[in-house]
């Protein structure tokens, strides 16, 4: 019979494990082989299958299908920073953390 305290371990390593999360890497030979397009695919199915998913930085390179592909998937909005009196966009980190989406691109 298991002990109240290995239980209690137990447990709390099934809660630590459920809130880890993956990284997923998606690699091509070089640009334009369709790393941005399945990662959109993946997105839209997701979606599909009611997991919150949220586009946090997408560089669609103004490529007609992959701009098409990112409609209708909600977005994050980028964060607008000033480096050497130039404004610059990058991922809002703080904004994804406060999202929490389950799944983010």
């Amino acid at each position: 019979m298991e002990t109240n305290s290995s239980f209690s371990t137990h447990f709390l390593g099934l809660l630590q494990q459920s809130k880890r999360g993956r990284l997923k890497i998606y690699l091509g030979m070089s640009a334009g082989v369709g790393k941005t397009y399945r990662m959109l695919q993946e997105a839209h199915s997701l979606l599909q299958h009611h997991i919150d998913v949220q586009l946090a930085y997408i560089e669609t390179h103004n490529r007609t299908e992959t701009v098409a592909l990112s409609k209708g998937l909600p977005i994050i909005p980028r964060k607008k920073i000033f480096h050497k009196g130039k404004e610059l966009e990058e991922l809002d980190l703080q904004a994804v953390l406060i999202r929490h989406p389950e799944v983010v691109i």
